[in-house]
This record gives C-alpha cells, sequence and structure tokens, in this order.
C-alpha cells in the first residue's frame, strides 16, 4: 500500500476519534500529503550530503501517552516521516513534524531533544534552547531535558548553567553519562572536590569502570596539587 493510501486509510478510521485525532489527521494532511521540495533540492545538495544521523531512532516511536490504537499509527507515521524527510536533507519540514509530534504527545521528550539537534543544526542555537526548555517545562522529573540543555551549555563552555542542568539531571533516575558531564561540569567550572565526589560515587557504583577510575585519579591528583601549593 503506498505511503498516501495509508493516510487515507488511518484518516477513515480516525473520523470517530474525537476532536484530538481529527486534527491530527489534518495535521497529517497538512504536512506529509502536500507536495514540498526538500531543503537538500532547494540549496542544490544532494540528501547524501546532509547532516550526520541525529539522536533519533525511526523503530522506537513515541510510546503509550493514552492514545487510542489508531492516534498510536498516526504518530508512528508522524515520528517515521520526519526521519525520512530528515534523509532527504529536508531539515525545515523535518523540525515542523517534530513541533506536531510533541503537541500531541508532550511527554515524548525524545522528538524535543531531537528536533532541538536539528534546529541547532542548521544554525538557530536560540531557537533550539527556547524548544528544549519548552519540553523540559512539560517534562519536569525527568533527567532526559535538563541533560539535554546542560549538554548544549556545556558544549558552549557556559560550565556554571551546564552544572546547574546537570545537577537537576541527577536527581533523578539516569544512565551513567549524565554523572560522568556533571562531574566535567564541575571540574571545568573549578570545583574539583565536587568532581572528584562524582567519580568517586561512579566507581563505587562501577568497579570494573577503567575510564572512571583514570578520571578519579586525575581529578584526585590535580586537586592535590593546587592544595599543596
Amino acid at each position: 500500500m503506498s505511503e498516501r493510501a495509508t493516510y487515507r486509510g488511518i484518516t477513515e478510521s480516525a473520523i470517530n476519534g474525537g476532536r484530538a485525532m481529527a486534527l491530527t489527521v489534518a495535521v497529517l494532511h497538512l504536512l506529509l500529503l502536500s507536495p514540498v521540495r526538500s531543503q537538500a533540492q532547494r540549496a542544490g545538495r544532494a540528501p547524501s550530503q546532509a547532516l550526520p544521523d541525529p539522536p533519533h531512532d525511526s523503530e522506537h516511536p513515541p510510546g503509550d501517552s493514552g492514545y487510542t490504537a489508531t492516534g498510536d499509527d498516526v504518530m508512528d507515521l508522524l515520528w517515521r516521516r520526519s526521519d525520512g524527510y530528515f534523509h532527504e536533507g529536508d531539515y525545515a519540514n523535518a523540525i515542523r513534524l517534530h513541533r506536531v509530534i510533541v503537541q500531541f504527545e508532550p511527554d515524548f521528550t525524545e522528538a524535543y531533544s531531537v528536533g532541538a539537534w536539528l534546529i541547532e543544526s542548521l544554525g538557530r542555537e536560540k531557537e533550539a534552547l527556547a524548544f528544549l526548555k519548552e519540553g523540559l517545562s512539560k517534562n519536569t522529573a525527568s533527567y532526559h531535558l535538563y541533560f539535554e540543555i546542560g549538554f548544549f551549555y556545556f558544549k558552549r563552555k557556559e560550565y556554571a548553567d551546564a552544572r546547574n542542568y546537570f545537577a537537576e539531571a541527577i536527581k533523578y533516575e539516569r544512565p551513567s553519562h549524565v554523572d560522568r558531564m556533571y562531574a566535567h561540569a564541575c571540574e571545568k567550572q573549578g570545583d574539583l572536590g565536587a568532581s572528584l565526589e562524582m567519580w568517586k560515587s561512579i566507581v563505587v557504583a562501577n568497579p570494573a569502570d577503567a575510564v572512571a577510575a583514570r578520571n578519579l585519579a586525575r581529578v584526585e591528583s590535580k586537586l592535590n596539587s593546587t592544595r599543596t601549593r
């Protein structure tokens, strides 16, 4: 079945799906069925010259946030189509779809982080940060967007802001790289003591982590050298 036929089938099955579903389907028609030229075509650039793959996993589309099965199908298509736009080099439409996705599934933090990555890749840094903060305002009980905003600042060597957001991220269940970035931000900010304590906790949690052990030894040596001056 063609993509157009698939969307048409979803439209027909969603007629009685309620106002939110009707609006979703309308957005599908506006964004997915209208003919558009990709950004790569407009710029005379082949899709193969596009940006490297973003942190976007099209095999794991948005999860269940209370939508009907039809609603999940629509969100799945939006997510996959945004990935398609990216690989075509049409970043503007990929971003548009991410903005649509978060309107209907505001707790899908990956849509915010990937959308912000795309916006930032186009040089629109303030807009990217604003999109991340919009997502954070709706997802304050998750580490994810605190971390993404912290990393945004860290890349720009704004270590105080980076540390503040990483500090919020580590209050929630999180992967280990969040703790590592907090330790690095503390060190970059000049707080070797806080950095050392975080590296210690990482090593205690995983004694076999050789990289963390080396960072612990390095920061400890650095701290000791400052004390002997």
